[in-house]
Parts: C-alpha cells; sequence; structure tokens
C-alpha cells in the first residue's frame, strides 16, 4: 500500500487514489540530505553486517563446538541485545560510549548495529550446527 500511495498525486492519503504522479520521487531525488542519509545506511548496513558476520560466526562455533567455563554467560550476554527494547540497548550504548568519552560517529553507529546483528548470526550458526 505504501508503494501504490507513493505515486498519489495528493498531499494526503485518500482512498481510491483520484491522481497519480511521480513528483514525490522527483522531490527525492532531488533531496541532498535524504541521499546521503541513504548512503549513510547502505554504509552502515554494509560495514555493520560484515563484522556481525565475522563476530557471529565465530561465537557460534566455539558454542556449538566447545566447552568452556562460562559458556552460558557468554551466550546470555551476546543474546542480550535482542530479548532487550531496542531503546534500551541504544541508551546502554549511548551511555556507554558516553562514559569512556568515546565521539558519537559514524562508527559508532555501526558498533551498535553490529552488537545487535552478532546475536541474530550467532542464533542461526549455533542453530544450524545443532
Amino acid at each position: 500500500m505504501i508503494v501504490l500511495y507513493s505515486f498519489s498525486a495528493a498531499k494526503v492519503n485518500v482512498w481510491p487514489i483520484e491522481s497519480y504522479t511521480l513528483d514525490w520521487y522527483r522531490e527525492l531525488r532531488d533531496d541532498r540530505d535524504i541521499i546521503e542519509g541513504i548512503k549513510l545506511s547502505i554504509r552502515v548496513g554494509l560495514i555493520a553486517s560484515a563484522i556481525a558476520i565475522v563476530l557471529g560466526t565465530l561465537a557460534g562455533l566455539a558454542i556449538d563446538r566447545y566447552n568452556f567455563p562460562g559458556k552460558s554467560a557468554l551466550r546470555f550476554l551476546i543474546v542480550l541485545p535482542i530479548t532487550l527494547p531496542g531503546i534500551v540497548t541504544g541508551v546502554a550504548l549511548l551511555s556507554y560510549f558516553t562514559l569512556i568519552h568515546w565521539e558519537q560517529s559514524n562508527w559508532t553507529i555501526i558498533i551498535a548495529h553490529a552488537t545487535f546483528c552478532v546475536t541474530l548470526v550467532m542464533n542461526n550458526v549455533v542453530g544450524r550446527l545443532s
């Protein structure tokens, strides 16, 4: 429905759509801030995914194949970001970065996203190996 409404000429969505236009896409193309935001999102997503794939796969292999002290605690800590509401994890990471005097940047965004994604990768790896 959202894609369909994106072609509506009306400024307020009504049903049925009375007329269609590409004006919204022309405005999108000409808005540099939105284009830069899309580029940043793609960059963050690709880098965070690469980090999560490496760390999540290694963690999954270690948890599945080896017995070591603290194994359940490690798994709990890795899974914790996905069990908490996203806002709690975000505020906790922001507090941590502030505590260690690490300036907010693209890297803090990447680390935050990778922290969440490592859980997803690790759970899939452990599940497939089991």
